[in-house]
C-alpha cells in the first residue's frame, strides 16, 4: 500500500479570491494563481515517497459559475506547474448533501482504491 497526502486546492495551492472578506475559488483563468512556495512544498513530499492527491469542493460548477471546460483549464495550469498525481473534484453545491463533497470520505477512497492508498498512513491538507 502506498502513502498519500490529500492536499485541498483553493488556498492551498492557489490563491483564493477574496471578496468582502469572504475567501472563492477562481473561476478564470487569469484570477488563477498557484502559490509561489506551493512547487517547493510539493516536491518535499514527492522526494519523500508520498503520492500527491488533490481533492477539491467545486460548487461553482453547480451554480453555474465555473464550467468543466475552464476547470480542465485551471487543472492543466496546476498539473503543468505541480507534481501533483490525480485531481478529485466535489461538483455539487453543499446543499446537495452529495458522499463527495469534502469532508464526507467519497473522493479520498475513491483515489485511494485507485493508487492503492492506505489511508490510516495518509494526510490531509
Amino acid at each position: 500500500m502506498k502513502r498519500a497526502v490529500y492536499l485541498d486546492r483553493d488556498g492551498t495551492l492557489n490563491v483564493p479570491i477574496l471578496r468582502e472578506g469572504r475567501a472563492y475559488a477562481p473561476v478564470t483563468e487569469s484570477d488563477f494563481r498557484i502559490y509561489p512556495e506551493a512547487r517547493a512544498a510539493l516536491d518535499r513530499l514527492k522526494d519523500a515517497g508520498l503520492l500527491t492527491i488533490v481533492v477539491t469542493n467545486q460548487p461553482e460548477l453547480a451554480t453555474g459559475e465555473l464550467t468543466w471546460k475552464v476547470l480542465e483549464r485551471l487543472h492543466g495550469v496546476l498539473r503543468r506547474a505541480l507534481p501533483i498525481d490525480d485531481i478529485y473534484v466535489c461538483p455539487h453545491h453543499s446543499s446537495e448533501a452529495c458522499d463527495c463533497h469534502k469532508p464526507r470520505p467519497k473522493l479520498l477512497n475513491q483515489a485511494a482504491e485507485k493508487w492503492g492508498v492506505a489511508l490510516g498512513s495518509s494526510f490531509l491538507v
